[in-house]
């Protein structure tokens, strides 16, 4: 069983060392997404967007031999999943399963981002 681990804006895959231990029973990918810890940062950023992001993460997969893999996400790590899974048929059969948690709907416009917070207020 293969784990999937993506991590958080502002973090990178140290986030998940204290998940390592479960190494022994799963082979466990966790990567530093774009801009982040220790990958690349391009300066232009028409290349964060979305669809990089899960670019990069079949990149990853792929580059590793995986054909499916139990997703594991906190907060953006998570929604990036989400997009990921639901991408295309092509992406989805990657997705075993879909493990969430610290994520939300990710705003792309502040004020929708205020409204939903003052509704959830």
């Amino acid at each position: 069983e293969v784990l999937f681990l993506s991590h958080g804006f502002g973090s990178g895959s140290r986030l998940w060392d204290s998940q390592m231990e479960l190494s022994t029973k799963y082979r466990i990918i966790r990567w530093d997404m774009r801009g982040h810890a220790n990958s690349d940062s391009p300066e232009q950023d028409l290349f964060y967007s979305k669809q990089h992001q899960i670019d990069d993460m079949r990149a990853v997969l792929d580059a590793c031999g995986v054909k499916a893999a139990v997703f594991v996400g906190h907060s953006m790590g998570a929604y990036d999943n989400l997009l990921f899974a639901f991408a295309g048929s092509e992406y989805a059969a990657y997705v075993k399963a879909l493990v969430l948690f610290a994520t939300g709907p990710g705003f792309q416009k502040d004020e929708v981002g205020a409204s939903s917070m003052e509704q959830a207020g």
